[in-house]
């Protein structure tokens, strides 16, 4: 049904970062702009009123799955990591750590996951609400006040992860404490914690480097960190190729995501050593030691899906022999055994 006459939709956009994180920048800069862009051409005469909301002004980190359901934001970049309860099946690497470092790869793969696993999508459906793009942090290294070159330099020292990633400290040694990028500067600055975990763009962006002297290349691996999501509600009142343009913008906001993620990574190693961070590689035997001594996170995780009603070994096993497929070695079967 064609519409008679122009309209202006009210959509309130908001983060729990601020834009200096580019997962948020590039909402402002990429995706805002593509949407408008896309409108103007179609020639329609439509607007979006838009109001942004980052770091938090309207909906704080923790609650943004929820305040896009409730439609106090009608777009958020929602996380998985901390969700594991409510989007357990986002959660594969973060349940198969030291896998790859191609975010590209990974990527690939969650757009495939999401092709032939409906339920993947149904997470997000049942907190009324769909995904527009996805984002793929870049491998998850450490950083502290110490360095790390084997696996047993680990013993004694409490990092600070976000959500599932403190699992990845399980049986090493050292104690994890809840963290994330709007915490880590102030918990490391006050001795709460030694490190920080993630990926070295985001540490970089939160300026790490001026209370950590050691950057710990210990390649966790990649992570499937958040999705873009919209209000289904939202969604369902625009017209069908309004829809249709959000998603596309979508879909340019994670490659220009991507893209920036691949250079940041690179670029921010060396921001480090400039600013006087010493870098330490763990090596892949070191790595090798360290999956090996972990629990079996995906084991565990498997039986928790299928205990919901969840295809929990399907999913494990497509997406280990997906890495597989594409010349990957990871550093544990995360499958072995799963029938």
């Amino acid at each position: 049904m064609e519409k008679s006459q122009a309209d202006t939709y009210n959509i309130v956009i908001g983060a729990g970062h601020p834009n200096t994180q580019s997962f948020v920048e590039l909402l402002e800069t990429v995706f805002i702009p593509e949407v408008d862009k896309r409108l103007a051409e179609a020639g329609k005469g439509d607007t979006i009123n838009w109001t942004r909301a980052w770091g938090g002004s309207i909906v704080q980190f923790a609650s943004l799955l929820e305040g896009v359901q409730s439609g106090l934001l009608d777009i958020t970049v929602s996380p998985n990591v901390i969700r594991p309860s409510e989007l357990p099946m986002n959660m594969v690497t973060y349940m198969t750590p030291f896998g790859t470092d191609d975010i590209e790869i990974i990527l690939e793969i969650v757009h495939e996951m999401y092709d032939q696993f409906p339920e993947v999508a149904e997470q997000w459906a049942a907190f009324n609400q769909e995904a527009l793009g996805h984002y793929i942090y870049s491998s998850h290294h450490i950083i502290g006040t110490f360095p790390i070159e084997t696996f047993a330099d680990l013993e004694g020292h409490k990092v600070g992860a976000a959500g599932v990633v403190g699992n990845f400290f399980q049986n090493t040694g050292a104690a994890a404490a809840n963290g994330n990028f709007t915490t880590y500067y102030n918990d490391i600055q006050t001795g709460v914690t030694e490190g920080g975990t993630g990926p070295v763009p985001g540490m970089y962006q939160a300026k790490l480097f001026e209370v950590a002297d050691h950057l710990n290349l210990v390649n966790f691996g990649g992570q499937y960190v958040l999705s873009l999501t919209m209000n289904s509600d939202t969604m369902a009142g625009l017209p069908e190729y309004m829809q249709e343009i959000f998603r596309e913008a979508g879909r340019s906001w994670e490659a220009a995501l991507t893209a920036r993620e691949k250079a940041d990574a690179e670029q921010a190693i060396a921001d480090f050593e400039a600013a006087g961070v010493e870098v330490h590689v763990l090596s892949d035997e070191e790595r090798a030691k360290w999956a090996a001594a972990l629990p079996d996170l995906a084991g565990d995780w498997v039986d928790r899906l299928e205990a919901e009603g969840k295809p929990g070994k399907a999913l494990l096993s497509f997406y280990m022999n997906a890495l597989r497929e594409r010349g990957i070695t990871p550093a544990r079967d995360w499958d072995a055994g799963i029938e």
